[in-house]
């Protein structure tokens, strides 16, 4: 993944005037023809909706443009996006999300995907980010060539996996209001907190390499983590705020320029590594025991 450089990056005129309009969204639907793939599919014996995933993740991956998100204000370009497919539940009518990476040959990818939707007991069974993700969903029953909605199934998802992960928080919302200087952050939601906890907790727990669910090592989560989630969890839902303001100091018609101030956080300057480094578990590489700061 990379870090893109606004000050260079030919883009960042149109990424600045766009990231302001609440729906910069274009939809583009179009036939194509799949005859031969649908012929291969049978043959072979793998599904026609998986392979058709794989093919499209291929197609997207592709594109440089398609492979950019934003993340706490900043554009970076992703090294690739991961398939994640809506699949009917064996032997009922719901359907789960079943997300995985791209890997392997087409006939490969198919089996393991079955496998995997096959063996899958929860609604959604995915960690880590989510806006490097391509959603597919398969409908034969019916002709469409598009479909839209306004809601954000990202945010969805987020919140869904915020509301499961809730009882077991290291912080809760009212914790990270009390401590808080920002008013933004006082005044957000419960539900978007606890994404923006969820989060921080993911960062924590990739840092150390460590979910601190040993009941016998850890009774109580120690208080130096519990600061460190409540830094980065604030951090979050600032900078989410953030991210929807445009403040323009600036502006003409004529030729038409403004100059945007941010106060986004850097996360990675924070300094939480300090807090967290005595409860780092690390892992022997070839027998090497090997252990990273940052600098």
């Amino acid at each position: 993944m990379q870090k893109i450089d606004l000050a260079v990056w030919p883009r960042a005129e149109l990424f600045r005037f766009f990231s302001a309009v609440s729906q910069p969204f274009y939809s583009v639907t179009f036939r194509v023809d799949v005859t031969n793939l649908h012929a291969y599919a049978r043959a072979h014996g793998v599904s026609f909706y998986y392979a058709l995933g794989y093919l499209v993740t291929d197609a997207v991956n592709a594109v440089e443009n398609f492979r950019y998100t934003i993340r706490s204000g900043e554009v970076w370009l992703l090294d690739e996006r991961v398939p994640s497919f809506t699949d009917l539940k064996p032997g009922n009518q719901q359907f789960h999300i079943v997300t995985l990476p791209k890997e392997g040959d087409l006939d490969s990818f198919c089996r393991t995907t079955r496998a995997k939707s096959e063996a899958q007991q929860t609604f959604l069974d995915q960690s880590g980010e989510l806006d490097d993700l391509i959603y597919f969903s398969c409908t034969p029953w019916f002709d469409l060539t598009g479909c839209t909605t306004k809601a954000s199934i990202l945010q969805k998802i987020r919140e869904y996996e915020a509301d499961a992960a809730a009882a077991a928080a290291i912080i809760a919302p009212e914790e990270l209001k009390e401590y808080t200087e920002f008013e933004e952050v006082k005044n957000r939601a419960d539900s978007k907190l606890k994404i923006d906890i969820s989060r921080a907790e993911s960062w924590v727990i990739d840092y150390c390499n460590n979910r601190f669910d040993d009941p016998e090592k850890y009774p109580d989560i120690p208080e130096n983590v519990k600061t460190a989630v409540l830094l980065i969890a604030e951090a979050y839902a600032h900078n989410a705020v953030e991210q929807t303001k445009v403040r323009l100091k600036s502006e003409t018609f004529d030729d038409y320029s403004y100059t945007a101030e941010s106060s986004i956080i850097d996360v990675g300057k924070l300094g939480v590594e300090s807090l967290l480094d005595d409860y780092v578990i690390v892992q022997p590489l070839n027998g090497v025991t090997m252990r990273l700061r940052s600098l």
